[in-house]
This record gives C-alpha cells, structure tokens and sequence, in this order.
C-alpha cells in the first residue's frame, strides 16, 4: 500500500515537472525575442526580402541617428501566435512588453494582424499628441488604401517609412496639416473683413446722427 502511495505520488510530482516544462516550452516559442539589429518581424511572409531589407536599414538608421527605436510587427492571425487567447490590444501591450520597449521613453511599435484586419501602434511615453496625430494619418491615407487593396507589402513599406519620416522630423506640423491651416487662415480673414466692414458702417451711422446735435430730430418734405 505504501509503495502504491509513493509511486502515486512520484507519478503527481513528474507530471506537474512535465506541465511546466511544456507551459514554458510552448510561452517561450510564443515570444518575440529581438535579435539585434532586427526590427521587420514578417511572420505573415508578404514583404518581399528587398522591401524588408530597405525597410529594416532605414529603422536601423533611425535608432542609430535618433534613438528611436521601431519595431514593426506582421502576424497572419494572432490567434496562431497567442496561446492565452487574449484581445488585440492586450496581445499588443504583451508583445511591447516581450521586445522590452516598454524601458525606452522613445519606442514605438507597429503591430499588424492580417486576417483580423487591426492594427495598432504603440507608443512610448515621450511622444506627444502631435506624433500620435501624425502617424494616425499615416495609417488612414497610407497603409488601410493599400490594404483594402490587398497591397499588404506596398502598404507596410509606404506606411513605415512615411512614420519614419514623421519621427525623424522630416514632415513638420504645416506639412501634415497645410490644408486645413490655409482654410482656417481664408476664414479668419473673411472674419476680419466682415468685422472691420460693420465697424465702418456703425461709425457712419453715429456721424450722421451727430450733425443732429443732442436732442430729438426730425424731418420734412
């Protein structure tokens, strides 16, 4: 009885070993882990190997120039890289935290889920409203057009390098936003004619009533 205990509980204490070791086995293939000099992660295969090249010497640049560091990320589906079934954006926090930018005040990653049509980017804390409008823009008139397309490849490489431009301070706030400043500076002109125009047109009308001296007035025919 005592040996049937003891091999019972061997039998417990190996199978606990075997399902931690597979547990970790399997998080541990889940993990992006960033080689260095690395920052195009094409796990959905639709960069051509030129594309990614150029793509990851113009990041590679931005680090080493800027000490910016993006990472980009393309999954086919998320669900064939995320073991604990969790939402997009939670997966997306997971995998910010995995490539340690999370420790880097100017990191950001783009995160791309083909089949689920998301995508997502990541900022660190140093960047302001301003960025985060920008590249927002980058992804409305650059990325989704091509993806509706299935441009995939043309979309990521127009779009990362119009984010690296944006980062790197080669597009200023005029460029992004230099139809809306032109039509915001036509109206407050209109404004400003309009004032000056009821302005004059009051003071004529005091004039003419002053020549009438104080008092009441009158007229005849």
């Amino acid at each position: 009885m005592q040996k049937i205990q003891l091999f019972l509980k061997i039998s417990n204490i190996l199978f606990l070993i075997s399902y931690f070791f597979v547990s970790f086995i399997f998080s541990e293939e889940n993990k992006v882990t960033p080689p260095i000099n690395q920052y195009i992660y094409d796990y959905a295969r639709v960069l051509t190997t030129a594309d990614k090249n150029t793509l990851n010497n113009k990041l590679k640049h931005l680090e080493e120039k800027n000490n910016i560091t993006f990472i980009v990320l393309v999954f086919d589906f998320i669900n064939s890289n995320n073991v604990d079934n969790i939402n997009f954006d939670d997966f997306a926090e997971q995998k910010f935290i995995e490539m340690g930018l999370d420790k880097k005040n100017n990191s950001v990653m783009l995160i791309i889920s083909l089949k689920d049509k998301k995508m997502k980017l990541k900022f660190a804390s140093d960047y302001n409203d301003f960025y985060q409008i920008a590249i927002n823009n980058v992804l409305k008139n650059k990325i989704i057009p091509n993806f509706r397309n299935n441009n995939f490849s043309m979309g990521i490489f127009a779009g990362v390098v119009e984010i690296v431009n944006v980062l790197s301070g080669k597009i200023n706030l005029f460029d992004l936003y230099k139809f809306y400043i032109i039509i915001s500076l036509l109206i407050i002109f209109i404004l400003f004619i309009i004032i000056f125009l009821l302005k004059s047109n009051k003071k004529n009308i005091k004039s003419k009533e002053d020549d009438f001296g104080v008092g009441s007035y009158g007229s005849w025919a």
